[in-house]
């Protein structure tokens, strides 16, 4: 009987600790913030542990893609090759490229350019720069 009343005892402890640990987490959970050519030489401020998500239109089928020009320092770390996207599931279909990027605390100014990787030569056929803050 006793052993009974124990389970029952840590049943409900470990369910009230359940119900109150999304609650705290909440708190603290970081978020994925997305910003597109709409926000282009604009600044924004994260939080440390957000999720800075890049979504820029292109078209991976002709060779361009987004890149980076300068190494990242500061408030952002990298999480990852550009990953496209196509609007239609056709061959040669423009689609979005997808940047990721990690916010640590500090400032960053994130600078890109959509070209082809190759045409070192070849002014890039478009550019994005954001000024970022993180605290």
């Amino acid at each position: 009987m006793r052993t009974g009343r124990c389970c029952v005892w840590l049943a409900a402890a470990g369910l009230l600790a359940a119900a109150g640990l999304p609650a705290g987490c909440a708190a603290f959970e970081p978020h994925s913030v997305i910003v597109t050519t709409a926000n282009a030489n604009s600044s924004i401020q994260l939080n440390a542990g957000d999720t800075l998500l890049v979504q820029l239109e292109g078209n991976s089928g002709t060779g361009y893609t987004w890149e980076r020009i300068e190494p990242l320092a500061g408030a952002l770390q990298s999480l990852g090759e550009p990953q496209f996207a196509p609007d239609k599931n056709l061959p040669g279909a423009p689609g979005r490229f997808t940047l990721r990027y990690a916010a640590v605390p500090g400032s960053a100014q994130l600078e890109l350019v959509y070209h082809r990787v190759w045409e070192a030569d070849t002014p890039p056929v478009a550019t994005f720069s954001l000024a970022v803050v993180v605290k």
